[in-house]
């Protein structure tokens, strides 16, 4: 039966790390090793990892000084043993199947990467073991972006020896992104070596924890938001165009999804940057000049996508973009029928 490392990266999480060891140790796949790696925590979860060890021998736990979840998972991967590595956040939860069903659909499809969607739910756990899924191509590593099933490393099943082969590890330098860097090294390694694409259970696997907490970064101001997912996504269409050639659609559908994240980034910087506001509106209408983001806007105008909020960013004006967001996510509908009156209008480039 083979061993599967799962890590853990603790972080003052004593309020969720019970369950979330629970679900791991009661996996009906009893051959695994659980690496705790106690992140410098402040609220007693250090000590109640090494409680968890004494208790099942299944359980290891690494110490370190606070140095963020990178360096963490790191850590666990350079003290894992097992043939098959999974990822687990200290507020999440593994379905009671969660490593059968993925050692299942791997042994079953060896040349793929293994992956399955979440459930928002505990409760929506499937309670059987899974071996049902899609297969999917190399060229679909874009619409598994798109799937929410590519930046995360809490939904694969990953293999430890592709993972040292290639030397890969998490860039602590990220602080947000620094997941979609990891699994697009990683399928990038995998297919190079000859995988054929991807495995998508059916059935979702991981309970995903959506409630914030104090420890939380999605909620806190970030100075740095625009330029980092501007890299992350240079990253991304890079990878999906010149490595996976994704198809048109989909890159086209991934670089809408850019724009929205930078839109929200701007906005971001209105609301809650720093400075006066005569500062944060001269640092919107910088990110609205950068080249990028003209280059982004033109991209889409080249495939015929059209967007209110590339008609803003065109004009360099934050304050239409942020009206534009607000209106986007207060009243969907409107917003989505001021889009559709003009994609009417727009087309595809010709040559």
């Amino acid at each position: 039966m083979d061993l599967i490392s799962v890590i853990v990266p603790v972080y003052n999480a004593l309020a969720t790390l019970p369950r979330c060891v629970k679900s791991i140790l009661a996996q009906s796949h009893t051959s695994l090793e659980l690496l705790l790696v106690d992140d410098g925590s402040a609220d007693g979860s250090g000590g109640l990892c090494d409680a968890l060890a004494l208790a099942d021998g299944r359980v290891r736990v690494i110490h370190q000084k606070n140095s963020g979840v990178s360096a963490a998972r790191n850590a666990g991967l350079a003290a894992a043993e097992g043939r098959w590595v999974v990822f687990v956040d200290a507020d999440d939860a593994l379905a009671p199947h969660a490593l059968e069903s993925a050692l299942a659909a791997q042994s079953q499809n060896p040349d793929r990467l293994v992956v399955w969607p979440y459930a928002l739910q505990q409760d929506a756990l499937p309670l059987e073991i899974c071996r049902e899924g899609e297969i999917f191509g190399v060229e679909k590593t874009g619409w598994m972006y798109l799937d929410c099933c590519l930046s995360m490393p809490w939904n694969k099943l990953f293999d430890r020896q592709r993972i040292e082969a290639a030397g890969l590890r998490f860039d602590p330098s990220y602080s947000l992104g620094e997941d979609l860097l990891f699994c697009l090294d990683y399928c990038k390694a995998f297919f190079a070596a000859g995988g054929a694409g991807f495995f998508k259970l059916r059935e979702p696997q991981t309970f995903y924890e959506t409630a914030e907490n104090e420890n939380s970064l999605t909620q806190r101001y970030r100075a740095d938001f625009c330029d980092l997912w501007m890299r992350l996504f240079t990253r991304l269409t890079g990878d999906c165009e010149q490595v996976f050639h994704c198809p048109a659609a989909d890159l086209t559908a991934i670089r809408h999804s850019w724009l929205c994240t930078i839109s929200d980034g701007v906005q971001d910087i209105l609301r809650r940057g720093e400075g006066s506001k005569a500062r944060r509106k001269q640092r919107a209408a910088e990110v609205l000049a950068w080249p990028q983001t003209a280059a982004l806007c033109a991209s889409l105008k080249k495939a015929g996508r059209f967007s209110p909020l590339a008609v803003a960013m065109r004009m360099h004006s934050p304050g239409l973009l942020a009206r534009l967001w607000r209106l986007r996510e207060e009243k969907p509908d409107l917003y989505g029928k001021l889009e559709a009156i003009g994609q009417r209008f727009a087309r595809p480039a010709r040559f």
